[in-house]
This record gives C-alpha cells, structure tokens and sequence, in this order.
C-alpha cells in the first residue's frame, strides 16, 4: 500500500491493480473511498482495462482468435511497481507471459495520481510497445463514493447534478451486459439534480453514451456538495447494486464504453475503443474534487 497527504487530502493506493483503497479529509477523517464491504461490493475503485464490460461468452476477436478475457479486462489482478515522488504516485506495469493469454499486445501502463489542495489527478497512459499493426483497447474509471449520513429508511440518499444538461439519456443495458440504441430520457428535478433513490438502479446502470457530461457531482440527501469528478470521455456510467440499498454510488468515467449489442466481437471495430499504432501513447485524466 502507498500513501500520499498534502495535509488536506490523503490518499491510499495499492499495487494490487493501481486501486484507490481510501481518500480522506484530514481535518475531518471523512471517508469517501467505499471500504469493499462484500455485503454489497468486494471493490474500493477498480481500473478497467484493456477492455469495458462483459464481451460475449467466448471473449474477445484479436486477429481472428477468441481470446477469453473476462469482464473489465485484467488490470485488477496486475501487480504494479511504484515510484514515490512530491505529492505523486507513479505506477507501472508491462504485458506479460499471463496477460498475452488474454490480450495479445505488448503494452506499458502508467497510472498515475497527484494531489493539488483538495483535488485528486488521476491519470492514465497507455503505450503500444508492439511493432506491427494497431493495438485497441478502452481504460475507464470505477470509483465508488459513500453516500454520506446513509439511511435505509430514507426516501432519498442524495443527488447527482451535471455540467449544463437538462436531462439524462440512458442507454439501455440488454442480457448480455451490453448498451443498446434504446434510450431512456431521466428528469432532472426542479434544481437541475437526479435524486438517488431505492429504485434509482433498478435499470441496473445509468449510462451517457453521448460524451457531452464531463463533470458530475455528488451531494449528500440536505443537497450539500461531497465531490465532484471531471473528465472528458466519450461515456460515463453510474451505478449501485440493483435491490442492495447500498450506501453508495460509483461514478465511472470511460474512454470507451462497454460493448453495443449486435456489433462485432473484435474489440477494435466496436464503438468507442482506443487504437494505437506501434510507440504511439495514449493519455487521459481524471479529477476528483472534494468539497
């Protein structure tokens, strides 16, 4: 585990998977990292890559060959090394002999944190170390926040607001775990907020596919402000776990998105999948704001 404080914020990460284990307020002790009781969910923060979602029961095409990875790829279960720097984390990790099994590319990976005052950067960078064709992947985002002075018996948990929209179109999520063409439009309510509610995930997973909210905010059931996460991708998800009542909300950037249904399963004809030719760097950012 790997510490960083500035004296306003501190931060624990792994290197079990880059995981954010716990994000903490010192002059508070508040807590907005969920402490992965399995009761409702095992996980802090999860990374997701190379790829988003659940292919289909046979994996992913790469050059004509089934490849049998699992939902959200594999960056979970790598070990990264870690350099310690000025308020910076800087971890790493290479392909290897297990991941070629599943995704077969050569690939560094950098994740990377940093705190400014009471702002957490997060940021990704994805290089394709191979020497021949393209090599797609998608790289979000997992986070689950606790929803502060939780109640179950509480009509409302606390809200949700987003930069400049009016409403929320909703991807559905077929079977299979992926999004199709069917939309639902969710009100807003008379402050510009989605209410987190019992029912609110009873669709299973909120999800903008139109990448035009790069800023989503968290306030608590009195409409207080917690945090606020920025990044510009094409997709972002919300969820909790359907019927749990559980006393959080993960707010998930991706740049990707998981798979549409009736598309191709070669990842790197599928919507909103990342393509980079041999030495080519990809880069990506997330900000948490805490209020």
């Amino acid at each position: 585990m790997r510490t960083l404080s500035n004296g306003i914020l501190e931060l624990e990460v792994s290197e079990r998977g880059a995981e954010m284990q716990s994000l903490r307020k010192v002059s508070s002790n508040r807590e907005y990292i969920w402490n992965a009781n399995p009761d409702y969910w095992a996980k802090h923060a999860p990374l997701l890559f190379p790829i988003i979602g659940k292919p289909n029961h046979e994996g992913v095409v790469f050059d004509g060959i089934n490849y049998p990875i699992g939902k959200h790829g594999f960056i979970q279960q790598m070990n990264f090394s870690c350099t310690e720097g000025d308020r910076i984390l800087e971890f790493r990790a290479d392909d290897n002999e297990d991941t070629r099994k599943l995704f077969p590319y050569a690939f560094h990976l950098e994740i990377i944190y940093q705190l400014s005052r009471n702002k957490v950067f997060q940021r990704f960078r994805v290089q394709y170390t191979g020497t021949e064709g393209v090599m797609p992947f998608q790289i979000g985002s997992h986070p689950a926040f606790f929803l502060p002075k939780f109640k179950e018996e509480d009509e409302i948990h606390g809200y949700l607001s987003f930069n400049d929209v009016q409403e929320i179109h909703s991807n559905e999520i077929d079977s299979n775990g992926h999004y199709t063409d069917k939309v639902a439009v969710i009100a807003l309510d008379e402050k510009g907020m989605l209410p987190l509610k019992n029912d609110t995930f009873d669709c299973d997973t909120i999800l903008e596919t139109r990448g035009i909210i790069n800023r989503t905010s968290l306030y608590d059931k009195d409409r207080k402000p917690v945090l606020t996460i920025k990044a510009n991708t094409p997709s972002i998800a919300y969820w909790s776990p359907s019927g749990k009542n559980a006393p959080f909300v993960c707010l998930e950037p991706w740049f990707g998105c998981c798979p549409k249904s009736g598309t191709s399963d070669v990842l790197a004809e599928q919507p909103m999948v990342n393509l980079l030719k041999p030495g080519e760097i990809f880069e990506g950012e997330v900000e948490i704001v805490i209020e």
